[in-house]
């Protein structure tokens, strides 16, 4: 058994050594460190409850589209309108809490199984001037699968003119983007 008289104990932990808790846990000053600590607890414990006597927030679960193939990235234009992709290589639009019914593209050389699939979506930082959207999704190459990032332009709520930036990366099925 360690010694606790006179702080040995303490000594021997390097965090407590020769700082303020060296003393607070020091027999001689424990009792004063245990009434300090109770006061804080005391003090922590009386404005959490406080808090508790506020009135709760509340917020509303809206459901805006359903059956969908897991949804995977999200993003938000300019004018509020909601970009997001579905694994299984679609992209959807919401507008006005409504979804629209044709996406705004269909990646057709897609390899969405396990967790690959059309997974990365971004807007460029002069979105307003060049309306460029940046995609990146699984394909496959006979027995190896491979990460593509493609630049699209967004006209008239459908993602055109492909631009491949990068393709042949080497991907995982597990989470490769």
């Amino acid at each position: 058994m360690e010694n606790y008289n006179n702080g040995q104990f303490i000594n021997s932990i390097p965090i407590f050594n020769g700082c303020f808790f060296r003393q607070i846990f020091n027999m001689k000053f424990f009792s004063i460190g245990l009434i300090i600590l109770v006061g804080c607890l005391a003090i922590f414990w009386k404005s959490n409850s406080k808090e508790q006597g506020k009135a709760e927030e509340t917020y509303i679960v809206d459901t805006l589209a359903t059956e969908l193939i897991v949804p995977w990235e999200i993003v938000f234009l300019p004018d509020k309108t909601m970009l997001f992709t579905e694994r299984n290589g679609k992209v959807r639009i919401v507008r006005a809490n409504q979804l629209i019914n044709k996406p705004a593209l269909v990646v057709k050389d897609i390899d969405a199984t396990r967790k690959m699939g059309l997974l990365g979506l971004c807007i460029h930082p002069q979105f307003n001037k060049n309306k460029y959207i940046y995609l990146s999704y699984n394909s496959r190459n006979e027995n190896f699968a491979f990460l593509k990032i493609v630049r699209f332009q967004f006209l008239n709520d459908t993602l055109v003119h492909p631009v491949t930036i990068l393709e042949n990366i080497n991907a995982s099925p597990n989470h490769t983007g």
